[in-house]
């Protein structure tokens, strides 16, 4: 039985019919007597996708609820804070990430707690936090893969908050060399050499941005469902991309 409602869940998410998907869920969660990993890691999915905050403060409940059964349970508590974190609840998801820290972690699952931790110290304007405890996160790097272009491309960005734009630059062209089909590096690099009058240097990265062609952003897409998604931030950032080079041209041709 168990699998038709996997099977049917899975199916309407596919339709993105995710409130329908999470009524199918919750009716299967209360009738089940044992565990499913699999039921629960669905309704995780429906909660983070769904926008919807009823959906993802009953999620929240439920985790608090399964962890009085299991306090310990990393992937559990990681779930928790992450949705704490989407809903911009930081006062709860840091002290999760915390107590995770105190845990017996793998290399991996450490790595990606001080990064989440580093994202909400840069929301709240804690930039050297920030900024340490990133640079402890990126330190277990061992082989470097576009995976990891995120703590590149958020290093950039808290060093450029910091006003340490020369650093934030490199960390930007280290996420661009592993995931060149993205926009967001060279975009975020160009926005912030503008801002500093580095117009002839933006004017390279509105450039990069320019050059990314759609197939590559199709190709870069790892869920189909929400490839509509990616095609329409490709299109936004080439707007913006082309609007902005021509304003960087002309500043750096009047210092020419």
């Amino acid at each position: 039985m168990i699998e038709q409602v996997l099977k049917d869940i899975e199916e309407l998410m596919a339709r993105e019919e995710l409130r329908q998907a999470w009524k199918v869920f919750v009716r299967a969660w209360n009738l089940e007597t044992k565990w499913n990993e699999s039921l629960w890691s669905l309704g995780y999915q429906i909660a983070l996708l769904s926008d919807d905050k009823t959906i993802m403060n009953s999620f929240i409940h439920g985790c608090r609820l399964v962890l009085e059964g299991s306090p310990r349970d990393a992937h559990l508590l990681q779930q928790l804070a992450t949705l704490c974190d989407t809903m911009e609840r930081f006062d709860e998801s840091l002290p999760i990430y915390r107590s995770m820290l105190r845990m017996r972690l793998s290399a991996g699952e450490r790595r990606n707690t001080e990064y989440s931790m580093a994202t909400i110290f840069l929301a709240i304007g804690r930039l050297q936090e920030a900024r340490a405890i990133l640079s402890s996160a990126i330190g277990r790097i061992r082989h470097e893969r576009p995976i990891f272009t995120p703590y590149y491309g958020l290093m950039g960005e808290i060093e450029g908050k910091l006003g340490r734009w020369r650093e934030a630059t490199s960390w930007y062209d280290k996420a661009i060399r592993y995931d060149p089909s993205e926009t967001s590096w060279p975009r975020q690099c160009a926005t912030l050499l503008e801002k500093q009058g580095q117009h002839a240097e933006a004017l390279r990265y509105w450039d990069l941005v320019l050059a990314i062609p759609r197939e590559a952003i199709k190709q870069a897409v790892c869920d189909s469902r929400r490839g509509y998604w990616k095609t329409g931030e490709y299109m936004k950032s080439q707007k913006l991309a082309k609007k902005h080079r021509a304003i960087c041209a002309a500043r750096a041709g009047s210092r020419n």
